[in-house]
């Protein structure tokens, strides 16, 4: 019986310690002969092996599905690039987002993105099911964040951050596949409204703050840093002894570690100094977190993403319970850092809050400047109206 030779054989992938590659064969009509391929389709140009290993399944997908079954010659077929038309938007919206997360080790961005791109593809199936990336545009851009309004009941605050993210997104894409434009650019921002955390007041500052002090030293150091050194709370959960210089009373904290991406210099008050130079806080190796596991310093694990939060609401309903505060709506343990700006600007000219909070931009600093309900300078004013 004549043996029959298969048009080709199947793609699969191919993990050398050096280099990852493709590897399929196909046979020659001329020749009877099976011809063997291997190329890397720039999968070694990807550094997150996550995301490389998706893009490697999406080209064998496209080589046993597409392209070989066709039969020979593979390298004209391959030549004939699939129309950007008929790339499906949900696939496309996998990939972006991988592509954004693989640029950040930041747990919050991750966890925004991956968000976005789960509610975004629900919709997706359940509106614009086959929905290709050409198809997509600023009349269904507008639909989508409506259906945010409308069914998820977002605030504008949400609204304006989901807009934000989708922008992102479709950047991504548009890159990706040489597009231009970006369908959520027409969509208008909605106006800001103000947030449910507050500042404490001067009372429940000082009740709060004592609270703390007495019963928990390394909760009472983590407000100190927010109040005084405008330190966010991600970026307390990422410091390291190594970054306080006792001896030169300030705080440095890595670019790696900051929300802005950029290297953070913080003056430690002289006032609140002896908080630092305590035992409790200088007794620790350089390398070892100063918010460990629990709240109190730790050589391997940080302390919990919510943690601060948690041990700052048990205080408060407690004094809430005790009579020793009126409300608790509002007040976080995020709420320190609100209140040393409002604080310190009543205290302090705009600029050297500007510099201690790291902030490109006056503008960014000023938001924080809370004036008095009382215009106080006015009651001052001579009767000067008559008189020349």
């Amino acid at each position: 019986m004549e043996k029959k030779f298969l048009s080709h054989l199947p793609a699969r992938l191919v993990q050398c310690p050096t280099r990852w590659y493709i590897i399929f064969y196909q046979l020659e009509p001329s020749t009877g002969l099976r011809v063997k391929f291997i190329k890397t389709y720039d999968l070694n140009r990807i550094p997150d092996l996550r995301i490389r290993h998706r893009r490697a399944n999406e080209i064998i997908n496209d080589l046993n599905n597409k392209l070989l079954p066709t039969g020979w010659p593979y390298v004209a077929q391959e030549e004939e690039k699939a129309p950007v038309d008929a790339v499906l938007l949900s696939v496309a919206v996998e990939y972006a987002v991988d592509l954004i997360n693989a640029n950040t080790d930041r747990y919050n961005s991750h966890r925004t993105y991956n968000s976005r791109r789960r509610v975004f593809l629900q919709w997706l199936d359940q509106h614009e099911p086959g929905c290709t990336i050409t198809d997509f545009n600023s009349t269904k851009a507008v639909m989508y964040m409506d259906y945010l309004v409308l069914q998820r009941k977002v605030t504008n605050n949400t609204f304006n951050n989901y807009l934000r993210d989708m922008k992102m997104i479709f950047k991504t894409i548009g890159s990706r596949y040489s597009l231009e434009g970006n369908a959520f650019a027409a969509v208008k921002k909605k106006r800001s409204l103000e947030k449910k955390r507050r500042p404490f007041t001067p009372l429940e500052r000082v009740v709060v703050a004592t609270a703390i002090r007495e019963a928990d030293y390394w909760l009472f150091v983590a407000v100190l840093l927010m109040y005084y050194c405008f330190i966010r709370a991600s970026e307390l959960r990422r410091m390291k002894f190594s970054m306080v210089n006792l001896r030169d009373g300030i705080i440095q904290l890595p670019a790696s570690t900051t929300k802005g991406r950029r290297l953070y210099v913080k003056t430690i008050p002289t006032s609140i100094m002896p908080f630092f130079l305590d035992a409790r806080f200088t007794n620790h190796p350089t390398n070892w977190f100063i918010f460990g596991k629990g709240g109190s310093p730790n050589g391997k694990e940080q302390i919990s993403r919510n943690r601060f939060n948690k041990k700052t609401k048990a205080i408060l309903t407690r004094l809430l319970r005790d009579g020793k505060l009126e409300s608790i709506e509002g007040l976080s343990f995020y709420s320190w850092k609100d209140t040393g700006a409002t604080d310190l600007m009543r205290r302090l000219p705009p600029q050297v809050i500007q510099q201690q909070m790291n902030h490109l931009e006056i503008t960014t600093t000023m938001i924080y400047q809370k004036p008095d309900v009382v215009n106080y300078s006015f009651r001052e004013l001579p009767y000067d109206l008559v008189t020349s």
